[in-house]
């Protein structure tokens, strides 16, 4: 990870990541990272599917782990998931001031990506 990367991770997602606690879901996607104490070298990239959460008191955290495209989708997350919230009224791109559309059904949560984003790497987006 470079310096910037790491730099956006604290100073744009530190809300996601300092002080919240795991989520009642682990996460989703394809990537199977090794089990061991030594997991650097899993043998894959992370995609925009592998997905993995955080939670604050009304608060919902969605790292979505590789660069996504237009839109992102949280299978996991069906319309009559419970949430921290208790039920979704936003969806806020860390970092970003745009509005984020997002669309709510049976076959998951579905966000659509602004243009501009805070990093073309890894986002976190804040439901509550």
């Amino acid at each position: 990870m470079s310096c910037r990367a790491l730099w956006i991770s604290g100073s744009v997602n530190g809300e996601a990541i300092y002080e919240t606690r795991p989520a009642d879901r682990f996460g989703e996607g394809p990537t199977r990272v090794k089990k061991g104490s030594y997991v650097a070298d899993h043998s894959q990239d992370f995609t925009a599917q592998d997905i993995r959460f955080t939670t604050r008191p009304r608060a919902l955290y969605v790292h979505v782990l590789g660069a996504p495209g237009a839109q992102v989708r949280v299978a996991s997350l069906k319309r009559d998931t419970p949430l921290p919230s208790g039920t979704l009224h936003d969806a806020q791109l860390l970092g970003s001031s745009q509005p984020l559309r997002w669309e709510w059904s049976s076959d998951g949560l579905v966000l659509h990506m602004p243009e501009s984003r805070p990093s073309e790497d890894a986002l976190v987006i804040k439901l509550s």
